[in-house]
């Protein structure tokens, strides 16, 4: 096979599939008389062999140091052990990949979108009326989306003429108020599903 026909059944750039023979990542691959490379079974074997660890993060250095070794053979040991250390690097990478893929999957089946919004009036410079809304939709809650509303009513006697002119006292205000609130935290990701037993 021509370096073109190789570089396209392993989506390869002939440049890369030039570099990895140049550094030893694969074998010395055989020519034609005009010098022009001939892959045979063994050399795509190698390739299709790289381009797997590659792909799985395998170290070069610990592919050319394989390789070198199996090009010259009897080093059968050696070989073992250069996998056995890339297989455990893998699986540790993989560990942490799970982990991460597991905080994603978190993430994406738990959301919370808040809406907000609060009126404030105030009459006379003494009375005072607040109300607040929020609206929550969170993937815990049963119906996905709760309301949480909040009122407050507020009276500052220090602005009536019989506090205001005694200069003894700065402030003073009453206030009454009132609201519902609510979180998503400690709240089960599916406790909104019967559970049958």
């Amino acid at each position: 096979m021509t370096i073109r026909e190789v570089s396209e059944k392993f989506e390869l750039s002939a440049d890369t599939i030039r570099y990895y023979e140049r550094i030893g990542l694969i074998p010395h691959v055989p020519r034609k008389p005009n010098g022009i490379r001939d892959f045979d079974e063994t050399s795509c074997n190698w390739l299709s062999f790289v381009k797997c660890m590659r792909e799985a993060g395998v170290q070069i250095e610990a592919l050319i140091k394989f390789v070198t070794l199996r090009d010259q053979g009897e080093h059968e040991e050696e070989c073992r052990e250069i996998l056995l250390e890339q297989r455990e690097r893998i699986e540790r990478q993989i560990e942490k990949s799970q982990k991460t893929l597991e905080r994603l999957n978190y993430k994406i089946e738990n959301y919370l979108v808040s809406f907000f919004g609060r009126l404030n009036y105030i009459l006379m410079d003494r009375y005072y009326l607040t109300a607040t809304l929020r609206d929550d939709g969170s993937s815990r809650f049963k119906d996905h989306w709760s309301l949480f509303p909040s009122a407050a009513l507020a009276y500052k006697m220090s602005e009536e003429k019989f506090l205001k002119n005694g200069g003894w006292l700065s402030d003073l205000k009453l206030r009454l108020s009132y609201g519902k609130t609510g979180q998503q935290d400690g709240i089960g990701d599916y406790n909104y599903f019967a559970i049958y037993s």
